[in-house]
């Protein structure tokens, strides 16, 4: 397995979530599964936090009256600025 290419991935899920490319749980998803196929891959710990801000904003979507705008949009725009800065370093490397 290609280390490098996997946590590629997850930057490129990052980037397609800003460029509006996917939704925020097909983000979650994505990176979560390809953290799974890593299995404790230092990048795991590097972005558990931006990882469960993300969950938490896409759980409080689900409240009605929740105001994404308002109350999410700067948390999932500054995890999501984290997991490609945490995980560019990795995908340059051939581990």
């Amino acid at each position: 397995m290609d280390i490098a290419h996997q946590i590629g991935l997850i930057a490129g899920a990052a980037k397609d979530y800003q460029n509006g490319l996917m939704s925020l749980q097909t983000l979650i998803h994505r990176v979560e599964g390809i953290l799974a196929v890593l299995d404790g891959h230092a990048l795991e710990g590097e972005i558990s936090d931006a990882l469960f801000s993300l969950e938490d904003v896409n759980a409080h979507t689900y409240i009605a009256g929740y105001d994404f705008a308002a109350n999410g949009r700067s948390i999932v725009d500054s995890a999501v600025k984290e997991i490609i800065a945490k995980s560019e370093p990795y995908s340059l490397r051939s581990e």
